[in-house]
């Protein structure tokens, strides 16, 4: 895939028919800039995930919604192998899932 000179590359992922907005997704390649994962989520192209070209990753939560990162070590068969770190309000928690 080769986007002409000096525009984005788009990469659309749609499941289900994409009949709703949370089935559409795309991957942006910009002219010179950061690689991003969007969603159509809340009914406009928004950035979930940024990664810059030094290969920093950022991750955006909707307006007014937390960005959490979810980590399990194994195969998560317990709830001591859930853990997640989130970023909302001003707080930053690193938490075991109940």
């Amino acid at each position: 895939m080769q986007a002409p000179e000096a525009t984005a590359a788009y990469l659309y992922l749609l499941a289900d028919l994409s009949t709703d907005n949370t089935d559409r997704w795309r991957l942006s390649a910009p002219d010179g800039g950061s690689l991003t994962i969007e969603s159509f989520s809340p009914g406009y192209w928004g950035t979930r995930y940024l990664f810059d070209p030094a290969g920093a990753l950022t991750i955006q939560g909707a307006e007014a919604s937390p960005a959490t990162i979810f980590l399990y070590p194994d195969i998560a068969t317990d709830n001591n192998d859930h853990w997640y770190v989130g970023a909302a309000d001003g707080s930053f928690p690193v938490r075991a899932s109940p």
